[in-house]
């Protein structure tokens, strides 16, 4: 094992021990359960908890759904996003623009002081 792969691993290891922290955080205390809500079988989770498996994006995508936590978050770690401003950033996104503006004015009503404020 070269240096990369030993850099790798020790990336997935932590990667590993982050899912395990936040699913048991979540109450999730079975790997099965976890499994199956994420469409993989047990011995599959514990083979990327535990021994730096790699997993598809489609994996990572689900665990952060069922986590409620950004897959950057999983794979990162750092400060955890609020799932509810990544499903406001991803619905933004797929509005049309004149629809963006009007959504923004909405946003900046709600917050106090923003009265006089002009939208760009």
């Amino acid at each position: 094992m070269d240096f990369y792969d030993r850099g790798y691993s020790a990336y997935m290891d932590n990667i590993g021990k982050r899912i395990r922290a936040l699913r048991v955080r979540k109450g999730i205390t079975r790997q099965s359960d976890f499994g199956e809500l994420i469409g993989i079988d047990q011995s599959t989770v514990s083979d990327i908890e535990s021994k730096s498996r790699k997993f598809y994006a489609d994996t990572l995508l689900r665990m952060a759904e069922v986590l409620e936590v950004s897959p950057w978050h999983i794979m990162q770690g750092g400060e955890q996003e609020d799932m509810t401003s990544i499903e406001l950033t991803r619905v933004y996104q797929q509005l049309p623009e004149a629809e963006r503006a009007m959504l923004l004015k909405m946003a900046q009503a709600l917050l106090p002081n923003t009265v006089n404020r002009k939208v760009a």
